[in-house]
């Protein structure tokens, strides 16, 4: 999908999806032309935290933001969920689910960050991180 639409094409068809499979309503905000070769681990991030959010945040609307920054990627999810707490994220790998740690380790791996806070005034907001890639 990469290939045929581009990141940003393809983290908007994910957000859709995920509405439509959750009943969300969706924002969508992305810069076009985004280049990074780390884009299938963004898109990849992507799937999985809008996945977590109709799995699990009883969410009625989600907000996805796509951006560049000084050569970098930044992908921002907030949900109205009902949050999850840091505890039950660690915790998360020993009950066999370990989707979120298997994105931490990869993005950090590339030398990003996957961070996870409480979003105003309910939910949560997930801030994928990745620097500009090195030369």
């Amino acid at each position: 999908m990469l290939e045929h639409v581009g990141l940003a094409g393809a983290v908007r068809a994910a957000a859709h999806a995920a509405g439509e499979r959750g009943g969300l309503s969706v924002d969508v905000h992305c810069e076009e032309g985004l280049r990074h070769p780390q884009e299938q681990l963004v898109f990849t991030a992507a799937r999985e935290l809008l996945t977590n959010v109709v799995k699990h945040a009883a969410a009625r609307h989600v907000t996805v933001r796509l951006t560049g920054h000084a050569g970098g990627l930044r992908l921002e999810i907030t949900d109205d969920g009902r949050g999850i707490k840091p505890a039950s994220a660690e915790r998360a790998p020993a009950a066999g689910h370990i989707g979120l740690a298997s994105q931490r380790i990869r993005i950090e791996s590339a030398g990003g960050t996957l961070t996870l806070t409480p979003a105003t005034p309910c939910g949560t907001r997930a801030l994928v991180d990745l620097p500009p890639p090195a030369l």
